[in-house]
């Protein structure tokens, strides 16, 4: 289990961790519906504690302190002292610290029905969304990702328990807002709470609240139904997802994609009985790719956006073809023709581990890791595309193309008639 709590709010993931990578300073933390992020630099001493016994089982744990001796998370093992011992023994045996005082029972107070924390995580439950769960503060990030199941209010909690996931908010911790199901002129998300300092939190409904270095546990809506498009190779491909469930249209189509694409978007609205106005976002490839493909996409995309008054996320194509990763060291990389390849090494999926560039074909073989799984398909799971830029933030991800290379297709300057001036 990973832990970490702040300002009355408590976000644990439990189960195997799948992989472990190192990007941009960070340590990354997977595991199928969970994401833990810790900043290295951040990270100054960690503490071990053997001690923890429950039920006659042994849970130590590994707590990592800041530079001044603040708590940033907790890893917790649940195979007992042995396995735990082996994985830290290369650090050495450390420090011997005195035991921590007993702190003491605390005062708890059940949370009345009108408490806005439990009154917003009832509405969660009740509404059977997909949500990303999530809880953010100074060197750490943790997202769970799934449906909300249960909610029970107990000792002076508010909790969701799932087997692969606990939230605990704190009662009378939440000092107001709700939670509402996203709509189409919705370009934010369902709720978010904000902890502020005092141990109080408000919820909103802003992107812009996760910029404060106070914020901790959140709420994200996934947002759908959700359109998704993908025409960057000689392929037409749509999704739509409603909740967790994706219909999708795959067509090989070297040629054609601008007729078809609307026909068919009709047909696959016209399948689950929706029209365009029931959509709450649409998800478009941006590259790199076939230049027409990716306008013919990306057109489509932003007309129906601005129509509709809806957002719009681009997905970089890399990104999205990064989706079927199942270790921490891995690689896409699609040929670019003229011997050159696109190459973008990842961690994970949809985990950058360098930026996307055009490369020679052997420099970009080259750079491949040894033992790293190397994906050269320039056809993405446009399933797996649609549920993840249902999470993305779109002012973060917009519809703008990603060529890497120049257009092969130049004006002719001979033929270009001079503007004069009046």
């Amino acid at each position: 289990m990973i832990t970490a709590k702040n300002l009355g709010a408590t976000h644990e993931r439990i189960g195997p961790v799948e992989t472990v990578a190192f990007a941009d300073g960070w340590a990354v933390i997977g595991g199928a519906d969970h994401e833990s992020r810790v900043e290295l630099a951040a990270v100054a001493e960690m503490v071990v504690d053997r001690t923890s016994v429950m039920q006659g089982k042994a849970y130590p744990r590994i707590d990592l302190h800041r530079a001044d001796g603040s708590y940033i998370c907790g890893i917790v093992g649940f195979d007992g002292l042995e396995p735990f011992d082996n994985a830290i023994a290369a650090f050495g045996p450390g420090e011997a610290l005195d035991p921590k005082p007993d702190a003491g029972p605390t005062e708890r107070i059940e949370p009345a029905a009108t408490d806005p924390g439990l009154v917003t995580l009832e509405a969660v439950r009740e509404a059977s969304t997909p949500v990303a769960v999530g809880f953010r503060q100074p060197g750490f990030r943790q997202v769970f990702r799934g449906v909300v199941e249960t909610v029970k209010p107990a000792m002076g909690f508010i909790n969701i328990m799932r087997g692969d996931f606990h939230l605990h908010l704190k009662s009378g911790g939440v000092a107001g807002g709700g939670w509402r199901a996203p709509r189409r002129q919705c370009r934010g998300c369902g709720a978010w709470a904000l902890p502020r300092p005092g141990g109080s939190a408000a919820l909103a409904r802003s992107h812009s609240a996760l910029a404060g270095p106070v914020v901790s546990a959140y709420l994200l809506a996934m947002t759908t139904p959700l359109l998704a498009i993908d025409t960057a190779a000689p392929r037409l491909q749509l999704a739509l997802l409603r909740g967790e469930h994706a219909d999708t249209i795959v067509e090989d189509m070297p040629q054609g994609q601008a007729e078809r694409i609307f026909p068919a978007i009709d047909e696959l609205l016209g399948r689950s009985g929706l029209t365009y106005k029931d959509l709450v976002r649409i998800a478009v490839t941006t590259g790199p790719g076939s230049f027409t493909g990716l306008r013919i996409g990306l057109s489509a995309a932003r007309g129906l956006g601005l129509a509709l008054g809806i957002p719009v996320v681009g997905v970089p194509s890399l990104l999205a073809l990064s989706l079927p990763v199942t270790c921490a060291h891995a690689a896409v990389l699609l040929d670019a023709r003229r011997d050159e390849a696109y190459f973008q090494a990842f961690s994970g999926p949809a985990i950058p581990a360098s930026e996307a560039l055009l490369l020679p074909m052997a420099e970009a073989r080259a750079r491949v890791a040894s033992g790293a799984e190397v994906l050269t398909t320039p056809y993405v799971d446009i399933a797996a595309m649609a549920r993840l830029a249902a999470t993305l933030d779109p002012s973060a991800y917009p519809p703008e193309a990603s060529y890497i290379r120049d257009a092969d297709a130049k004006p002719q300057e001979k033929f270009r008639v001079a503007r004069v001036s009046a």
